[in-house]
């Protein structure tokens, strides 16, 4: 029986700088889509040490375009990982729910290379480019240079120059036999920009380093609750967030759950703080994200099997994942929040003044890039910013 490999390559970069709006709870379907961001996030080992950063929106559009294309036991299991019946994911796209957001601050592409040695599914290729908004091409993979060309070009493009090389020719074999590429940008301004920037000492799990620590008096949104305490500061444009969270506990180095993170959303309220953020820029190259599938419970997906990702041509293939990794890289400064991603799957009234308070980001601390509704876009933890990794 011929095998082919299944490369699933999705790319996402993100610039972030989020908006002011007035606070909602989260609702039970964006705190369910948070909640398996928040899984993928546990499910990774090796977080790159001190400093990390995540894209799990790209590792979910990928689960569900994987639960579209396949059936059998790789769709049971991909269901499950979601939550999600492929039949009502189907429905929910139809309804728009899962529409990705275009406009001048956050924007998604698509891009979905098949091998030309088999006739692709049309019917499925109309619902990739009308759900996902996605370009489809044939592509002869024993050309590795010419497809990466192809893939590096669009991803420039798509990614305003942000990422210029995606993949190399040697991540690209005779028996690839599908490419997938999902590319995010985010891009906008601090709505009340730092105003003073001067050395400070930040505490790093390995002793106290210097850091340019930013610093504004300004009204924000700001929560305490259980162990944590987040201030969330607005972006221009109206859409997006920043979101800091420190531990109470001046000695802790703990990540809120999911539900700890839900909790601080919904006590956001507005205060006049002293904020204090350092500085940091950071990336992840090529962090493995293999062992993250597997450990959410996406096994078949790595056996050959015709069952995987069958959706894609008109003939049965046996396929299966052949790599799954995400390069991430993240800015905060005075002006804003610049964050880019590649993840590669081959295969008030009048009262008494307020009390002020302060928020030292002067130890380890996590943060999120959100939506205005708190559905998490980016989230991640700094421990040195001092450590430069780009």
């Amino acid at each position: 029986m011929f095998c082919m490999k299944t490369a699933i390559f999705t790319l996402f970069a993100i610039l972030g700088f989020a908006a002011f709006c007035t606070a909602e709870n989260i609702t039970p379907e964006i705190n369910a889509e948070n909640a398996l961001c928040f899984k993928i996030f546990e499910n990774c080992e090796n977080k790159g040490g001190e400093n990390f950063v995540l894209y799990p929106k790209g590792v979910c559009e990928i689960l569900k375009i994987s639960l579209l294309s396949s059936s059998g036991e790789a769709q049971a299991e991909f269901e499950k990982i979601l939550g999600v019946k492929k039949s009502e994911l189907i429905e929910n796209l139809k309804s728009g729910k899962f529409a990705s957001e275009n406009s001048e601050e956050f924007c998604e592409a698509n891009l979905f290379l098949a091998s030309n040695n088999f006739k692709k599914n049309e019917n499925f290729s109309d619902i990739l480019k009308k759900y996902f908004g996605a370009e489809v091409m044939a592509c002869d993979f024993s050309q590795a240079q010419k497809t990466v060309d192809i893939v590096n070009a669009w991803t420039r493009e798509n990614t305003r120059s942000m990422i210029s090389e995606a993949f190399a020719p040697s991540d690209i074999s005779s028996l690839t036999s599908l490419i997938i590429a999902n590319v995010a940008v985010f891009d906008a301004k601090w709505r009340t920009k730092f105003k003073n920037t001067f050395k400070r000492k930040f505490k790093t799990p390995k002793g106290f380093v210097d850091v340019d620590m930013m610093y504004v008096h300004s009204d924000e949104k700001y929560a305490e609750v259980e162990d944590f305490k987040a201030v969330k500061l607005s972006y221009d444009g109206g859409r997006h967030f920043f979101v800091a969270v420190l531990p109470l506990d001046k000695n802790s180095m703990a990540f809120p759950s999911a539900e700890q993170f839900a909790s601080l959303w919904n006590s956001f309220k507005d205060v006049e703080i002293r904020l204090y953020l350092p500085k940091f820029a950071f990336g992840m190259k090529n962090f493995d994200l293999t062992k993250t599938l597997k450990n959410l419970g996406a096994d078949r997906a790595f056996k050959f099997d015709e069952e995987n990702f069958s959706e894609f041509f008109d003939v049965k293939i046996p396929q299966r994942v052949d790599k799954f990794f995400q390069k991430t890289f993240i800015k905060v400064d005075e002006e804003g929040t610049k964050a880019s991603s590649v993840t590669l799957v081959m295969n008030a009234p009048f009262s008494a003044p307020p009390e002020i308070k302060t928020f030292r980001a002067n130890r380890p601390f996590s943060f999120f890039i959100t939506d205005k509704n708190g559905k998490i876009i980016f989230m991640g933890r700094v421990g040195n910013p001092a450590k430069m990794s780009l």
